[in-house]
């Protein structure tokens, strides 16, 4: 963890059902760092260099703070921590009031960076919050390639991209992958997949998170099942081969059937050859796809 600015503050309706028509503020937390669950293209620029430290943004209201800073003082009791800001029951919604938390946690955040104890371990990252957290669930025909998809999303990283020697065991670190090689573990079922998730993005400069992304295999007959489980899902790729025509037939039908519950995007896949230049292609279509979707997802409205 290298740094963490309050850029901002917004007030936004409470979700409490309790409480109607009640603003509450969250800050905007700029961050320099990385979390455990970095998704291993985070770590290349636009232009495929490498960035040790990417810069994210993220959202807290002031209680998850403040249980941060709890959780903080439990998980290091030898450390000298600084005083969190305290809480102010009236007049916390003011202009004026905001401005002036905004220094103090500045204030807080900066001689909590000083604490050793908190920057060499992982538990400041753990209490860092994503502004969306994601169930997504992976839909079309047996051995349609559903597995290969979601392999390559989550291992894509730039092909003509270096990873410099000092940072390899770093980034595979951060996340069970070998980081430097293009030869990949083969993922054949959701459990398989479930030890490559939760998975950290960083998308439009905000920290986003799939928590699970789920395979099942569907066909004409089984169409209401598949609405049935998209349910608990926060959205579906549905996944389709134009050499095997009645993929797409399946998944324009759960597309027409699921789209009024659940955000869909369909997407066309292809079985590849092994070349390393059609290998590329796939990786690069498959983060492109899944990344352009939770783009979707981020800025759907509520």
């Amino acid at each position: 963890m290298h740094s963490i600015h309050v850029s901002d503050y917004r007030l936004i309706d409470s979700t409490s059902q309790s409480v109607k028509s009640k603003k509450v503020a969250v800050y905007v937390l700029e961050v320099q760092g990385r979390t455990r669950l970095l998704h291993p293209s985070v770590f290349f620029t636009d232009t495929h260099h490498f960035r040790e430290l990417p810069t994210f943004q993220c959202k807290m209201r002031y209680r998850d703070l403040y249980q941060m800073s709890v959780g903080l003082a439990s998980k290091h009791p030898n450390a000298v921590l600084p005083a969190f800001p305290p809480k102010k029951w009236f007049g916390n919604k003011s202009e004026e009031f905001l401005q002036k938390r905004m220094r103090e946690l500045e204030l807080y955040f900066t001689q909590l960076l000083s604490v050793t104890p908190v920057t060499s371990g992982d538990s400041l990252l753990l209490a860092l919050q994503p502004v969306a957290v994601w169930d997504i669930v992976v839909i079309g025909l047996p051995k349609i390639g559903k597995a290969q998809f979601v392999k390559r999303f989550l291992h894509y990283k730039p092909f003509s991209a270096d990873i410099p020697e000092q940072y390899a065991s770093l980034v595979s670190r951060i996340h069970p992958i070998e980081a430097s090689s293009a030869i990949l573990p083969d993922l054949h079922s959701f459990s398989e997949i479930e030890q490559f998730t939760p998975i950290d993005l960083i998308i439009d400069g905000w920290l986003v998170r799939v928590n699970s992304i789920q395979l099942h295999s569907v066909d004409l007959p089984e169409i209401d099942t598949a609405n049935h489980l998209l349910r608990s899902k926060d959205g579906a790729l549905l996944l389709y081969r134009e050499d095997v025509k009645k993929s797409e037939r399946v998944v324009e039908a759960l597309e027409v059937t699921s789209r009024a519950r659940k955000p869909v995007e369909k997407v066309r896949v292809w079985e590849t050859q092994g070349g390393a230049l059609e290998q590329m292609a796939a990786g690069e279509q498959a983060y492109s796809t899944v990344t352009q979707f939770l783009r979707r997802l981020l800025h759907k409205p509520n």
